[in-house]
């Protein structure tokens, strides 16, 4: 803390505005707990049964390395279980894909080689 002298010699800490409302590490280990007894983890949804907004689990991230692996867990997690219920038939394709493309899945390449194929013949065509 940043502290000030004072005349008597003594330190008084100086207010830089108001206390943080939330700790960083008190929502990690909620939304940790959260996750290991969720099926298909969604930030949002920790977010409002904590009475929290998912933008303050965010912010509050940047102040938290323990904070930032959970939600990368908790995306990872929900990545994974979408992407098993979808191939095994238990959860449907497009209410799935919907939720992968809102973590960065995309539809089509973005390498500019869509729709090409190259075909390289090495030693001549088989007789």
């Amino acid at each position: 803390m940043v502290t000030r002298k004072q005349e008597s010699g003594g330190k008084q800490p100086i207010k830089r505005g108001p206390p943080y409302k939330y700790d960083p590490l008190k929502i990690a280990d909620l939304l940790l707990k959260y996750v290991a007894d969720t099926d298909i983890p969604i930030l949002a949804e920790f977010a409002w049964k904590n009475n929290l907004w998912r933008e303050e689990v965010y912010r509050q991230s940047e102040r938290s390395e323990k904070l930032r692996y959970a939600i990368k867990l908790c995306s990872t997690k929900k990545e994974a279980q979408l992407e098993i219920g979808m191939l095994s038939g238990e959860i449907q394709a497009a209410p799935a894909i919907f939720s992968l493309k809102q973590l960065g899945w995309k539809d089509n390449p973005d390498d500019g080689q869509a729709g090409k194929v190259t075909v390289e013949i090495v030693g001549g065509l088989p007789e």
